[in-house]
């Protein structure tokens, strides 16, 4: 496979693949496009005046243009991907800021890019819900010794309850009480407003630090391997929450939502979701939104129980846990 680009959205490709070895696709490089920044660890091949000598030089099979300048692109490759007979796949021009349905319908014989709600059915809600009771009801089961000795530990670790619970903002926007395993000190609340000014996630719109003076010694721990969320399985069966989805965010920071980003609230909040499996606490805020709005609208029950299997690995390696 050969990427035609460079930015960002070819970054995104890539990344796509590379987690999905049974796909059996190798990216071979990239064509570089003059003025475009370059953000991808691939090697660059050559420019587009090259493009025909480097896809038979590598024998490439598969061309995917991910560039803001796609439909000049198109229209010098196109002919030379026909010729060669290569697979020709393209980003549609939107991609970052259409997050509905995207589908392709014919209106007599001219191809049309459809972009439309995801209808979920109530038979399709119900096999989620089935899902999220007896899957959360067994793993409380199997976790019920480590509920045992997080509470002992967090409680030998300082003052404070072994639960904490706070209210956040659920489907369309109820609140809910929210169980996490105590990570931090008691009063972790009353002294955010004091490091508020050293919140790292970009844009602002969400609280996190990487070095949070208030996390407990127990807590780096449980927050390293995700343990402190492990309570959450309670709200899984309270039907507040299901295993997958948009995270919640608490009442104070969900004040900060920009109206189109409403839509994550469609459905009920998740332990995990799509946000979490690309990078948690790493992503811009606007970023984490996109994944949330495109699970909803790509939602199938399938996707599902690949985030859930894809958590495994994230919650192993801790990547963008803090």
């Amino acid at each position: 496979m050969l990427i035609v680009g460079t930015n960002g959205l070819s970054r995104i490709i890539a990344d796509e693949i590379r987690q999905r070895p049974f796909l059996g696709l190798k990216i071979i490089g990239t064509i570089g496009i003059p003025k475009e920044k370059e953000m991808i660890d691939l090697p660059v091949l050559g420019g587009l005046s090259e493009f025909e000598k480097i896809c038979k030089k590598y024998f490439i099979e598969e061309v995917v243009v991910a560039t803001d300048f796609r439909e000049k692109i198109i229209g010098e490759i196109g002919g030379i991907a026909g010729r060669l007979n290569l697979g020709l796949r393209i980003l549609p021009p939107d991609f970052e800021e259409a997050q509905s349905h995207l589908d392709i319908s014919y209106l007599g014989f001219i191809p049309l890019l459809t972009y439309k709600e995801r209808a979920i059915y109530p038979s399709e809600l119900t096999l989620k819900r089935v899902f999220d009771f007896s899957v959360a009801l067994i793993l409380l089961a199997i976790f019920s010794p480590v509920f045992i000795i997080i509470a002992a530990l967090v409680k030998l670790d300082g003052p404070g309850p072994v639960f904490y619970v706070q209210k956040r903002i659920g489907r369309k926007g109820r609140a809910f009480d929210f169980y996490k395993f105590r990570s931090m000190v008691r009063n972790a609340d009353s002294l955010k407003s004091k490091l508020i000014e050293k919140n790292e996630v970009k844009d602002g719109v969400i609280f996190k630090i990487r070095r949070d003076p208030r996390i407990t010694r127990v807590g780096k721990m449980l927050r390293r391997y995700s343990l402190d969320e492990l309570p959450q399985l309670i709200n899984v069966l309270k039907g507040d929450m299901s295993l997958v989805g948009p995270r919640p965010f608490p009442v104070d920071e969900s004040k900060n939502l920009k109206y189109e980003q409403y839509s994550r609230l469609n459905i009920k909040p998740g332990i995990t979701g799509l946000a979490q499996i690309k990078g948690r606490s790493d992503l811009t805020f606007n970023r984490w939104v996109k994944w949330d709005l495109w699970y909803i609208n790509n939602w199938s029950f399938g996707l599902d129980i690949n985030i859930l299997l894809w958590t495994i690995p994230c919650v192993l390696k801790g990547r963008g846990a803090y």
